[in-house]
C-alpha cells in the first residue's frame, strides 16, 4: 500500500475536484504538477545566497552574480512580457530584502 500525503493545497484541490487532487498529486507518486518552478521558494533560496556574503562584507558585488544565476534558473521558452516583470520583480525583492536586512538587522547582530 502506497502512503498518501496530505496537506493543506491537496485537501482544497481534493475539494474542488477529486480527479484534480489525483492527477497533481498521486499519479504514479509524484503527480503531474510535480516539476513545476516554484518561484516563492526559490527566491528566498537566493536571498539567503545573498545573505551568506553579508559576514565577509562581499554582498554588494555578490549582487550581480546570484540575480544573474536567478535570472538563469527561472529561464523559460517564449516568455511572456508578465513572466519577465515577474522575474524582474522578484530579483529586486532579493537585492530589497538583503539591502533592509544589512541596514536594520545586522548592525543589531555585531
Amino acid at each position: 500500500m502506497t502512503d498518501i500525503s496530505t496537506d493543506r493545497s491537496r485537501i482544497i484541490t481534493f475539494q474542488s475536484c477529486p480527479r484534480k487532487r489525483y492527477w497533481a498529486y498521486e499519479w504514479e507518486d509524484i503527480g503531474l504538477e510535480g516539476n513545476r518552478l516554484n518561484l516563492d521558494l526559490l527566491t528566498g533560496t537566493y536571498v539567503h545566497r545573498l545573505l551568506e556574503h553579508v559576514p565577509a562584507g562581499s554582498w554588494e558585488a555578490t549582487i550581480p552574480l546570484v540575480l544573474a544565476d536567478y535570472r538563469k534558473k527561472v529561464e523559460i521558452e517564449n516568455p511572456t512580457e508578465d513572466y519577465l516583470f515577474l522575474v524582474e520583480e522578484q530579483c529586486a525583492l532579493v537585492e530589497a530584502l538583503v539591502r533592509g536586512f544589512v541596514a536594520l538587522r545586522w548592525p543589531r547582530l555585531e
